[in-house]
């Protein structure tokens, strides 16, 4: 009888998580890195994704840096068109989620189409980080210039097709810009890079410098 007492106060208690308010959800989820806010909270139920789906403001970061960064050499396999596949469906998910509030990314690999469908929907994008991104352009860089006005740090090092087009439409419509990376050069055509390499070492650190020089 005892015995059967003690076993029945050692039983764990039995929780039902679904009967956690959305307001809970979102304030747990709140305290998740970004691995686990998507392999966790958004993979777990469907009553957990539409909270998370609530609060634009959990997805006002993509930064993948770290995860490029642990493996610490380029795999073979970030260059296929899966790949970019992949990390172009993230930052759509993101854009798409954040609803307007999305303000970093940090990604590689990225294409042209997938930065411009961000572009568009993230007026509030204040840092911006594409490097080895070989299938972005002028063409969505102007898009990056025309809709996010507040940007103040972009990174296109390695993005071989982005060109001083680009460059001089960062310049004119993003005044707070502070840092601009550039770590690039094409050894099989570097006739792309005059002026550009010259200019950027002269305004480093001088962001009205780089301003008026695009401008003029």
């Amino acid at each position: 009888m005892v015995a059967g007492v003690e076993a029945s106060e050692a039983a764990p208690e039995e929780r039902d998580w679904s009967d956690l308010t959305t307001v809970c959800l979102v304030e747990a989820f709140s305290w998740l890195d970004q691995e686990d806010l998507w392999r966790g909270a958004m993979s777990c139920c469907r009553s957990w994704r539409d909270a998370a789906r609530s609060r634009p403001a959990l997805f006002a970061a993509l930064d993948l840096d770290p995860a490029f960064e642990s493996i610490g050499a380029d795999a073979a396999e970030w260059w296929t068109p899966a790949f970019q596949r992949r990390v172009d469906a993230m930052l759509r998910s993101t854009a798409t989620l954040a609803a307007g509030e999305l303000r970093e990314v940090r990604i590689r690999h990225c294409s042209d189409d997938a930065l411009a469908f961000a572009a568009n929907r993230s007026p509030q994008l204040s840092i911006l980080s594409i490097r080895s991104s070989r299938s972005v352009t002028d063409q969505s860089m102007l898009t990056i210039a025309s809709c996010c006005p507040v940007l103040t740090e972009l990174d296109i090092s390695y993005c071989y097709e982005v060109s001083y087009k680009s460059l001089e439409a960062i310049g004119q419509n993003c005044p707070n810009l502070i840092v601009l990376k550039r770590s690039i050069f094409n050894w099989l055509d570097s006739s792309e890079h005059t002026g550009i390499v010259a200019v950027g070492l002269w305004c480093l650190g001088k962001p009205s410098q780089f301003q008026n020089t695009c401008r003029s």
